[in-house]
């Protein structure tokens, strides 16, 4: 599946593991980078949905109208919107369930 990110932030932390940990810590940058991972080998969003460990569901809140979550654990999600019209699913940002 085609991936884009929100900022530019996001797509560093993909691509460097010692970003990622900066930001997030070891454990969540590790999910983090192996979400995206796992995002860009899915072939639809099916696939993603399949898989419960990351308990995909849809986001109720106005801010994230049309955008769904993903746990990277219990604390921390992986905030992303769809695929619409063939284009790329956007990570929209990794949340602090726990502020």
């Amino acid at each position: 599946m085609r991936i884009d990110f929100a900022d530019d932030e996001l797509r560093a932390r993909a691509l460097d593991q010692d970003e990622a940990k900066k930001a997030w810590g070891t454990a969540v940058g590790r999910k983090y980078i192996q979400a995206v991972n796992f995002l860009e080998n899915a072939a639809t969003i099916q696939d993603v949905r399949m898989i419960r460990g990351y308990q995909y569901k849809k986001l109720h809140e106005a801010r994230w109208r049309g955008c769904f979550e993903m746990r990277l654990n219990d604390r921390y999600r992986l905030i992303v919107r769809p695929p619409t019209s063939g284009g790329p699913l956007v990570i929209m940002e990794v949340w602090d369930h726990g502020k």
